[in-house]
């Protein structure tokens, strides 16, 4: 399959849940597919941007990727990860 389709599922998961920062789909060993939200700057803006990124896993996804040979998963992985926005502190 090719990026845009990865793009495509991706996507579907991003706009359906408005609190994930990020979602990477891992293809294989050494190539990676992730969206990015960006974050609004007023609470008065309606667009939303993201930034698609592909290519070679950063040092996160590496030790992701080893965990899972280590664990026995196939690749391409079936779910994708998800990472959700930092808390804030409570002051």
């Amino acid at each position: 399959m090719s990026s845009v389709t990865y793009v495509g599922k991706l996507y579907q998961v991003m706009s359906r849940m408005m609190e994930v920062r990020r979602a990477i789909y891992y293809v294989n060993e050494r190539y990676t597919v992730k969206l990015t939200r960006q974050r609004k700057h007023s609470k008065r803006d309606v667009s939303e941007t993201f930034i698609m990124s592909c290519g070679r896993p950063n040092y996160r996804e590496r030790a992701f990727i080893r965990a899972c040979i280590k664990a026995g998963e196939k690749f391409p992985v079936k779910k994708i990860q998800l990472q959700y926005w930092p808390k804030q502190r409570k002051k």
